[in-house]
């Protein structure tokens, strides 16, 4: 009967040896761990910091008729009409390569008219309207999801020269009111 404790009490003081002996040291502070030494992966040194003072933002471009987010540095704290242009600038040659499109209109560049509380208005000359079926749910897809990508924004309205347009919903049907990424969340890629 007096052996149950022994084992309990051997077992504690081999469990205090084995991480007293682990070789991990206890620090009060965080130090640099030297590349040669770290863990596999930990500590790269090809890994290039983003340049000072730029801003990371997220633009939605297609690939394979989903939406994909892709990032984008910008110099300062990104406004919505900086993340607009951003996405008009449209993918990069190497996206391009590797299958990324957009489906913005070409000639008509979408402008940020007003943000009021939350919300971003748009104008988008009426001709977005009028182009083919599945990219017109996509270019104002992109538009939604890349604007509600910053953490001021939770909608998007649109309008053509003061008039309420409507809009495409990912399920085809139309909305005056302003879109959220919640109109849009089953075209994103989900890989």
């Amino acid at each position: 009967m007096r052996e149950g404790p022994r084992i309990a009490s051997g077992l504690a003081v081999a469990g205090v040896l084995f991480v007293t002996a682990c070789g991990v040291p206890v620090d009060g502070t965080a130090r640099a761990l030297d590349p040669d030494t770290a863990p596999y992966r930990v500590v790269t040194r090809d890994r290039i910091a983003p340049p000072a003072g730029s801003y990371r933002v997220v633009v939605f471009l297609v690939r394979d008729e989903a939406l994909v987010p892709v990032p984008r540095r910008v110099k300062a704290q990104p406004t919505p009409a900086d993340v607009l242009r951003t996405l008009s600038a449209g993918p990069t040659a190497q996206e391009r390569s590797e299958g990324f499109r957009s489906a913005l209109p070409v000639d008509d560049d979408p402008e940020v008219l007003r943000t009021v509380d939350d919300i971003v208005t748009l104008n988008v000359p009426s001709t977005a309207e009028s182009s083919n079926r599945t990219d017109a749910v996509l270019g104002f897809a992109q538009l939604v999801l890349t604007l509600t990508s910053l953490p001021s924004v939770t909608g998007v309205a649109f309008e053509d020269n003061g008039r309420s347009l409507q809009v495409p919903r990912a399920d085809g049907s139309l909305s005056t009111e302003p879109l959220a990424r919640v109109d849009y969340r089953d075209l994103i890629d989900p890989a």
